[in-house]
């Protein structure tokens, strides 16, 4: 379910609250071709003709913004940054044509200066197993 805020202060009122994304990615062969085009990952296991073909872990981690913006859709702030990603945890492996979702809970919402800090736990889970993927912290920093 995705939450409408007016402004990044008001994530606040989610803080300890866990949010499952409606938005769900397939991971698809194309998706891998294309990132490991860009990021020059040559390793074998990524590649098509792996028996197995397994997601790159970075190509998983930079679901999270696209996810994180589908779940929490904040209208009034002039731009933001990802300020951080910490403590990335690959739990389980990811197969091409799998399909992913995001659990996100806001731990800390903190203001300094005009500037709005949001923390938030990420949990990366295989849609159909419900088997958790990856985790990661992350840090995203809101201009309002």
């Amino acid at each position: 379910m995705a939450f409408r805020i007016a402004r990044p202060q008001n994530l606040a009122g989610l803080i300890g609250k866990t949010a499952r994304s409606e938005l769900e990615i397939q991971m698809d062969h194309t998706m891998i071709d294309d990132f490991l085009r860009a990021s020059g990952d040559a390793q074998w296991i990524h590649r098509r003709h792996a028996a197995e073909r397994l997601v790159p872990g970075n190509l998983i981690l930079s679901q999270i913004p696209r996810l994180l913006q589908n779940l929490y859709v904040i209208e009034q702030y002039e731009k933001s940054i990802l300020a951080s990603y910490d403590n990335i945890r690959f739990r389980h492996p990811v197969f091409a044509d799998e399909k992913l979702y995001l659990e996100a809970t806001i731990t800390s919402v903190r203001q300094r200066h005009t500037q709005v800090y949001v923390k938030t736990e990420c949990q990366m889970h295989n849609s159909q197993t419900k088997v958790l993927a990856m985790t990661a912290s992350v840090v995203d920093v809101y201009f309002p």
